[in-house]
């Protein structure tokens, strides 16, 4: 095992730890004027590796001479094997004949203790008292906290007492034999003091519960856990637990120990990286802190197995470790100017001191006495108070961090805000001198829209005059007349319209009505296909009346759009190189196809051609901007349709209008 160098080297170097008492009096005498008489030096040891020895096999080993004087307390560390202890007892004439046994620690699984009164032929009664943490309160002699036997001797007629301990914790023994009022005082002063260090960690928890809900603080949250975990595990440690449990303490009382065991390893170790950022300024302390964690939590894991006495030794050998870092961290902090690093630094310290000093005593590497016995208790209690107060000193340093933080944060606000007012002052000016040219512009464009308006109606009423004089001399067929009239009268509506936007800047608003397209697609087809004698329309009106939802003059610009795109980039070296137009109705909308052919060897990017400015490639010999299909795809999502253009057929490029349908009969002819 580990702990045995340990203990060889320990022992010799802290001797003076033990109390030893004279062996060769094989008699324990309570002398008239004695109050307390301590059994350690008086006991003898006989070592039961298989814990299969009952009270007559220690009788007889008793009577072969196989008990050993042990010169001090009992402390084999953790061990599976059982111990039995002999001593014989009496008293003088004149001493109290009430009389207590009173058996340290509490916490010792199982405590047997056989009483042997002999008569005077020599044969005796045996009695057995049953005590331990795994065993009810109600099974002892004295319903106490403690484990009392009360012991009724007759002068100058010794008892034998034999003791049989085992136990999956630390395993180490005392004992004292007390009259009643050294009894009462030694129980309610331990009571007093043990349940003192209890309600005082419950209360530091809860104060640090709440405030680390308070300020959502985290290293409070971890601290306050820990605390509650070694009140948890003291007051199971020292049966305190019994006095609310009497009847089933002791089914459960090795978790709770190891609750305050085992958790309390996890949680400081957690709260030593948490405070030190030992994850990002000490990496190889980092990993022996997860270490202790994985440990604490195996033995938390281990408990009432035979695992936990092996776990829990190299946990403790590992807290001894933990004490040197924890002191290692917090000197370092403490000369990197951390506010709470001395407090930290004196915290750890004194509970390094008591941790070692237990840890030692708990391996069975130190005696047991009242300094060993405590020394957790003691310095862990000064422990908490300078840890509350250094956890204090670092929430101040936070405090005053944030609020310097604020004042700077105020100071560059200002400055900011500062800037920000002279920007927007700037901005302000900018805006002003940018309205006064808008209107200086807007007086500028209403003067020029005037004067276009005049200049453009001057030639447009020249070309319509002489138009008229070549119709009344003959010289013009009455077809072309009818074209070049309806070309003349389509001109002047849009640059009307044109012009009428800009006045009152906004465009012109739709009105939608019930058109017959059959009728409009005629008559539009017709005014076109007199530009364009030379390019053949096929186009097979329905018979029917086809009604949609639409403006008459936007559908009209429309068709012309379409109608001369494909004009412009039909394919003529085909026998169809005309211009197919397909009309029909389905589900509410109504749907016009316009197609022409095109050179199947070049290929057509057809996926953003309604985009605005945007040709296809091979359309660069071509005159125009890229706008015809724009202004389509526009104009017919202003009256709610919608349009497409034909992915499947290489042959011909096809631009496909819906339009919603207008009811039957409201059609407008």
């Amino acid at each position: 095992m580990p702990a045995i160098a340990l203990r060889i080297w320990v022992s010799a170097l802290l001797i003076g730890f033990s109390t030893f008492a004279p062996a060769d009096d094989s008699i324990l005498r309570f002398t008239d004027g004695d109050n307390a008489v301590a059994i350690e030096g008086h006991w003898q040891f006989l070592d039961d590796p298989d814990a299969a020895l009952d009270i007559a096999a220690a009788r007889e080993a008793l009577q072969r001479g196989q008990f050993e004087a042990l010169e001090q307390s009992l402390n084999r560390g953790y061990t599976t094997a059982a111990s039995w202890l002999y001593v014989r007892i009496a008293r003088d004439e004149g001493a109290p004949a009430n009389l207590y046994l009173l058996l340290e620690p509490v916490y010792l699984d199982e405590v047997d203790v056989f009483v042997l009164k002999r008569g005077a032929d020599g044969t005796g009664e045996i009695t057995q008292h049953r005590f331990g943490d795994h065993r009810p309160i109600s099974e002892r002699a004295l319903p106490q906290t403690r484990a009392v036997l009360p012991l009724a001797l007759r002068a100058d007629e010794p008892v034998d007492v034999f003791v049989r301990i085992r136990s999956l914790s630390t395993h180490l023994f005392e004992a004292k034999l007390l009259d009643e009022a050294s009894m009462e005082r030694a129980v309610q002063w331990r009571l007093l003091a043990h349940g003192g260090y209890v309600a005082v960690a419950f209360a530091l928890a809860l104060v640090h519960f709440l405030l680390a809900y308070r300020l959502r603080d985290r290293v409070l949250l971890i601290y306050a856990a820990y605390v509650m975990g070694l009140g948890i595990g003291y007051a199971a440690i020292e049966g305190i637990s019994a006095l609310v449990f009497t009847q089933s303490i002791h089914l459960f009382n090795d978790w709770l120990v190891s609750i305050g065991t085992g958790l309390s390893f996890v949680l400081i170790a957690w709260l030593v990286m948490v405070i030190f950022k030992t994850g990002e300024q000490h990496r190889w302390t980092h990993y022996f802190l997860w270490a202790v964690v994985v440990l604490g939590a195996a033995a938390f894991l281990s408990t009432g197995t035979a695992l936990y006495p092996q776990i829990s030794q190299w946990l403790f050998l590992s807290g001894l470790a933990f004490v040197f870092i924890a002191l290692y961290l917090a000197w370092v902090h403490y000369r990197a100017g951390d506010p709470a690093g001395r407090l930290f630094l004196i915290a750890f310290t004194v509970s390094g001191i008591g941790a070692i000093v237990s840890f030692l005593r708990i391996l069975g590497l130190l005696p047991v006495n009242p300094l060993t016995q405590h020394a957790i208790q003691l310095t862990s209690f000064a422990h908490m108070m300078l840890m509350s107060l250094a956890l204090s000193e670092r929430v101040l340093a936070a405090e005053d961090a944030a609020k310097t933080a604020l004042r700077n944060a105020e100071s560059r606000a200002v400055t900011l805000a500062n800037e920000m007012t002279e920007k927007l002052a700037e901005s302000k000016r900018e805006l002003e001198r940018t309205l006064m040219r808008e209107r200086d512009l807007r007086g500028e464009q209403a003067a020029f829209i005037d004067t276009i308006s005049h200049e453009y109606r001057t030639p447009l009423s020249v070309l319509q005059t002489n138009v008229d004089i070549l119709h009344s001399r003959g010289e013009l067929s009455e077809s072309r007349f009818a074209a070049m009239g309806s070309a003349l009268k389509r001109l002047g509506g849009i640059f009307d319209d044109a012009l009428q936007t800009h006045r009152l800047g906004r465009p012109p608003e739709i009105a939608l009505q019930p058109l017959n397209l059959v009728a409009v697609l005629k008559e539009t087809v017709a005014d076109w296909q007199s530009a364009h004698p030379d390019c053949p329309v096929h186009f097979d009106p329905p018979a029917v009346s086809i009604p949609a939802e639409a403006d008459r003059r936007m559908i009209q610009l429309i068709l012309f759009n379409l109608l001369d795109n494909a004009f412009k980039y039909r394919y003529t070296q085909t026998s169809d190189a005309g211009i197919r137009i397909h009309l029909s109705a389905l589900d509410g909308w109504v749907r016009l196809a316009i197609s022409n052919a095109i050179d199947p060897s070049v290929g057509i990017d057809r996926s953003n051609l309604l985009e605005r400015f945007v040709r296809d490639a091979g359309a660069a010999e071509q005159p125009g901007h890229g706008l015809g299909l724009y202004l389509v795809r526009r104009g017919v999502e202003e009256m709610g349709g919608r349009v497409t253009i034909d992915q499947e057929d290489e042959g011909r490029f096809c631009v496909v209008v819906e339009l919603p349908q207008a009811p039957e009969g409201n059609d407008e002819h």
